[in-house]
């Protein structure tokens, strides 16, 4: 047990090269940043972190919000996120309107910061960035979410280790939109043959319906081409599933861990389960097993 002096949250936990282990604070309301522990749980420093506050024009504060986190090699680490900066509230209007920028973050084993970005619209249409991994090669790729027209298309960004762009892939899935901001959520990983595979949910909707399809798609992680692309109907109107995880199987094939609100044996649907989708190498689905709720 620790005691703190604000609320703390933790999201997700790594174990770095060095046997440590470094948590990730979310906390809402409360300043976001980072925990490290030895192996025995003791605490080497536990740092929150916040945006600049000047240079912000005529916006009166600023909120960093961390929402993903990966380890490099040397036990550095790469947060994503997004900041707001913030107006003043009048007759319940924001003046000016809060301005959203995705950021990535690079942190040395000591927990100061090396080196941050940000990515921001024209306009005030938001972005964040909702996933991050390390490369082999020591680049970083993060996954930008967006929400700006109809429909609206994710990007995968990657960066040097010293935080130059390397190349940027627009995730164009024709009428169905990728890279909506906060939900549902996606994953990357890097397989064996250095590829960057990504599933991910995307949707659409008019004044006639709306529906949604697992999308798996595999990128070259030098260039960011498309390698394959396959899409899967998902037939629930009210519901979107969520991508929990995905990992490379001994054998090539790919599992990705999501939910379902479909009906399954022995639970109707309306009841949300684990369903694992076992696919091949290209995405093409060979199994899924639905886990039931106890």
């Amino acid at each position: 047990i620790y005691n703190a002096t604000d609320f703390n949250t933790y999201s997700k936990a790594l174990v770095t090269p060095d046997n440590s282990i470094l948590c990730l604070q979310t906390n809402k309301y409360y300043f976001h940043g980072l925990t490290k522990f030895t192996p025995q749980g003791n605490v080497i420093f536990s740092y929150g972190y916040t945006a600049p506050y000047i240079a912000n024009s005529y916006h009166a504060w600023t909120e960093l919000y961390f929402t993903d986190m990966a380890v490099t090699s040397d036990s550095y680490c790469y947060i994503s996120g997004s900041v707001t900066k913030h107006g003043l509230f009048f007759d319940n209007t924001e003046v000016p309107p809060p301005r959203t920028a995705a950021v990535i973050i690079k942190i040395d084993k000591y927990g100061k910061v090396l080196w941050s970005r940000f990515f921001a619209n024209a306009n005030t249409d938001p972005l964040e960035f909702s996933n991050i991994i390390t490369l082999k090669n020591g680049d970083v790729v993060g996954y930008l979410t967006t929400q700006v027209g109809y429909p609206y298309y994710g990007r995968i960004v990657c960066l040097t280790p010293d935080g130059i762009v390397r190349w940027v892939t627009i995730l164009n899935s024709g009428i169905y939109s990728s890279g909506s901001m906060g939900y549902p959520k996606r994953s990357l990983l890097q397989i064996k043959n250095n590829n960057i595979v990504i599933a991910d949910i995307v949707t659409h909707s008019d004044t006639v319906y709306a529906n949604g399809e697992y999308h798996f798609l595999s990128l070259n992680s030098s260039n960011g081409t498309i390698e394959w692309e396959t899409s899967y109907a998902y037939n629930d109107l009210l519901f979107l599933p969520n991508i929990t995880s995905s990992l490379e199987l001994p054998n090539g094939d790919l599992s990705v861990q999501t939910t379902t609100n479909i009906a399954t044996t022995g639970d109707p649907a309306g009841v949300t389960k684990e369903l694992n989708i076992i696919t091949d190498s290209k995405g093409n689905i060979r199994k899924m097993v639905a886990t039931h709720p106890a």
